[in-house]
């Protein structure tokens, strides 16, 4: 079944990341339901990585007109490598084709990759923890090195936190900007068997 991984134990993260890969791609073994953040056949795992950090929210009145809510601004997180090291940063960056800040994960040697969601699911973790994710690239470049430039989707998973803040939003703290800590995996695939 399933191992669900809490807190900020990096030394659990192959352990934890290998039980959800296979999980979540629909090889846990018989019986295993396809889910709607599968990635599609043709592409093959690279790398996981762990991200620890906090999803920046900001409290703003409803395009609608009607009350105020916690918006997501852009997640902060720094990624990191099973062995504890440190791999990259994950945050938004403007995609030149689209015009909007798009999900960006960038490796210290200076490659990086945009996403933007194809698919969620709740977390199995809970109502309290952000959603599992499927995202499909859309933008990659190089720096010094290539890690990422090959990089077809990504997937989110074993979050923990994340969500909105619950303390209050309204007319009065129109502008507040929060942080909500969280921890997840992801794990990067490009294409071929």
């Amino acid at each position: 079944m399933l191992q669900l991984c809490h807190g900020r134990r990096l030394a659990r993260l192959a352990a934890c990341t290998a039980v959800a890969v296979a999980a979540v791609v629909g090889v846990a073994g018989p019986g295993w339901a396809s889910s709607p953040i599968d990635v599609p056949a043709g592409n093959h795992l690279v790398r996981v990585v762990h991200a620890e950090g906090q999803q920046i929210y900001q409290c703003a009145q409803n395009a609608t007109g009607g009350g105020f809510s916690w918006t997501l601004v852009r997640p902060a997180a720094v990624l990191f490598n099973a062995d504890g090291t440190v791999f990259g940063v994950h945050t938004y960056t403007l995609n030149q084709s689209s015009g909007q800040n798009v999900p960006t994960w960038a490796a210290l040697d200076g490659s990086w990759v945009q996403a933007v969601r194809v698919s969620s699911i709740p977390s199995p973790n809970g109502p309290g923890n952000i959603p599992w994710v499927l995202l499909k690239e859309v933008a990659s470049g190089s720096g010094l090195g290539s890690t990422l430039t090959a990089t077809t989707y990504v997937q989110r998973t074993n979050t923990v936190g994340g969500v909105a803040p619950s303390t209050a939003c309204d007319q009065t703290t129109v502008g507040a900007v929060q942080g909500s800590d969280y921890d997840a995996d992801y794990s990067f695939y490009e294409a071929g068997a």
